[in-house]
Formats: structure tokens, sequence, C-alpha cells
């Protein structure tokens, strides 16, 4: 499976810096979230469980990414067959191609 690079083919690619932490990112500050039906605001806090990152020009270069494990509260940085772990303070800093959210639990 291929993946373009993002701005393949299209010059600059358009970069937003957005610093978030690892955990409690709050929806509801930020956009306007749904309630349930007795009014009350649905759970909206998100922790950061994986980074996937792009290291390279547009239309070339590697991907790796970097993964939260739950039960060890450890991160862990994944490229290709290559495991190691990373501090979270890394994860912070990387510039990010995807990041994914998971629900807090209430």
């Amino acid at each position: 499976m291929s993946i373009p690079a993002l701005g393949s083919g299209r010059g600059l690619p358009i970069v937003h810096k957005i610093l978030c932490g690892l955990q409690n990112l709050e929806l509801r500050d930020v956009i306007p979230t749904p309630e349930d039906s007795s009014g009350n605001p649905v759970p909206s806090k998100y922790n950061l469980v994986a980074n996937i990152c792009h290291d390279g020009k547009p239309g070339d270069g590697t991907y790796k990414s970097h993964i939260h494990r739950k039960s060890e509260e450890m991160w862990y940085e994944v490229q290709d067959l290559s495991v190691a772990d990373i501090l979270p303070q890394q994860v912070v800093l990387t510039e990010a191609f995807i990041q994914v959210y998971e629900l807090q639990k209430t």
C-alpha cells in the first residue's frame, strides 16, 4: 500500500502547529458538544493513544508511529520492525501527521 505524503504534487504542505498534551484534551473548551437526553453535556475529554509522523520531503521519506500502551503507561516508537521506548515529552514535541485519541471513561 502506498500513501502519498502531505502536500504531494501541490507544492508546500499546509502546516498548523497545535500543541496539545497527552491527556485530558477537553473538546468542550474549543467546539460545541452535544447534550444527553437530560440536558447534561456528554463526555468530551480525550487522551492521546497514537501519533503517526512523516519524516522527509513530500513524496519521499518514512513514516513512524508513537503508540501508548495503557497497561504499562509507556510510549513506544514504531518504524517498520523497529520498536523502542520513547519519553512522553518527546511525543508531545513531535510534528504528527495524524493523531488518534480515545474518549476517557467516566
